[in-house]
């Protein structure tokens, strides 16, 4: 197997010889050995290993050496590095549980340095190590600073902290642009297409780290109420009222059904308040009460014979069953709001209910008499052009249609 990514191959001599298993997660591998590295020092191989050593599991073949280490590389220094100098008498037998690693010491005995190397992988470890010997790279000095010796410690909460504060800019840059795309729509009085925006806007607070998320939300929701009091935003927009959903998980908050004279928002779903709107409140269930008597307080209040029925009658254990369930519903021809509300504060939304449906009465009859108005006037002008009505009559009547 053979990583293709150019981008994340460390060598410029071929692809990275990847493993049994190795190819998945070898830019991490890369990344990580990249501090261990000299200057003019290229990684060639990628290998897991089983060893005796503790926690001994990744071989790294390089132009000048061998490395052996473990995954979390970024936080340790390598277990072993073999020079070509010490690759003397290396071979990979195969025994009873896979292939070993083995070279010779001083002496000329072998050492085993692994316990197994998966049998795929031999050929090509072999002919990696093969060409090290042959013509080895200097590794030449390190490209980063080596494991264990990290840079002063306060330098690093520095650094962390200002790409922080660089993100939460950022997203309250973005926020920023969004809101004043909403005004532009507001300006075109394209209303759905606004509070899509002031949605998306007061979203990128997630985006956020979770420690600023709460000063975030804060800072857009004030640019949202500075431009709709400036008027560029929900212009000539009046606000009747909200209603809380209610959250069955309990940890995380659920978006309010907020209503304006001339639309109803609802997350980022947004749609127009006329005439034909109506709203009511819907409650179903009810609270169950049950007494039973209990062998335990039967047993402990119990003083002659005979007597354990009556204490248990007179203290029995008590449970509610709450079945109760309530939502509010914002209805329309073509469209529909439903959300679940506390069944025990229903005060405040059967109020606004009744607000809604006096509004969009208001609404349909005011709908209504200017339909009548054009009416009337249409068979004004039809009968002035018939010559049934003279032009001062005319005058007089239209004056009459216009001031009812």
């Amino acid at each position: 197997m053979f990583y293709q990514d150019d981008d994340d191959r460390p060598g410029a001599d071929g692809d990275l010889v990847c493993g049994q298993g190795t190819s998945r997660k070898a830019a991490k591998l890369a990344s990580r050995l990249e501090p261990h590295l000299g200057e003019a020092e290229e990684l060639r191989g990628l290998f897991l290993v089983n060893s005796l050593r503790p926690l001994l599991n990744i071989l790294a073949v390089t132009s000048a050496r061998l490395i052996f280490g473990t995954d979390d590389l970024h936080r340790r220094p390598p277990k072993l590095v073999l020079n070509p100098e010490d690759l003397v008498g290396f071979a990979l037998p195969k025994g009873r549980m896979g292939v070993r690693l083995v070279r010779d010491d001083e002496h000329g005995q072998p050492i085993a340095i692994t316990t197994l190397v998966h049998e795929r992988d031999t050929e090509a470890l072999a002919a990696l190590v093969s060409d090290l010997r042959s013509r080895p790279i200097p590794p030449g000095p390190p490209r980063g600073s080596r494991v264990g010796t990290p840079a002063p410690s306060a330098e690093v909460p520095r650094d962390r902290k200002a790409s922080r504060e660089d993100r939460v800019a950022d997203i309250e840059r973005r926020g920023s642009e969004l809101l004043r795309q909403a005004a532009g729509r507001a300006a075109e009085q394209d209303v759905q297409g606004e509070e899509r925006l002031i949605h998306r806007a007061l979203q990128r607070c997630s985006e956020g780290p979770v420690f600023a998320r709460g000063a975030l939300k804060k800072s857009l929701q004030a640019q949202v109420d500075e431009l709709v009091q400036a008027g560029e935003l929900r212009r000539r927009a009046r606000f009747i009222g909200t209603v809380h959903q209610l959250n069955p998980v309990g940890f995380s908050s659920m978006p309010p059904l907020m209503v304006y004279d001339d639309r109803i928002i609802l997350a980022d779903a947004c749609q127009l308040f006329d005439g034909d709107v109506s709203a009511s409140v819907e409650c179903d269930g009810q609270v169950l009460v049950h007494h039973r008597p209990t062998m335990t307080r039967m047993a402990a209040g119990a003083v002659l014979p005979g007597s354990a029925l009556l204490v248990g009658m007179a203290t029995a254990k008590k449970e509610t069953t709450d079945t109760r369930s309530a939502r509010f519903i914002v209805v329309h021809p073509e469209w529909r709001f439903s959300i679940a509300i506390s069944p025990d504060a229903l005060g405040e939304p059967r109020a606004l209910a009744a607000q809604i449906n006096k509004i969009a009465d208001t609404k349909r009859d005011s709908g209504g008499g200017a339909d009548d108005k054009l009416s009337k006037l249409e068979r004004l002008a039809a009968l002035v052009a018939s010559g049934a009505l003279s032009a001062s009559e005319a005058e007089r009547l239209r004056g009459e249609i216009l001031r009812s």
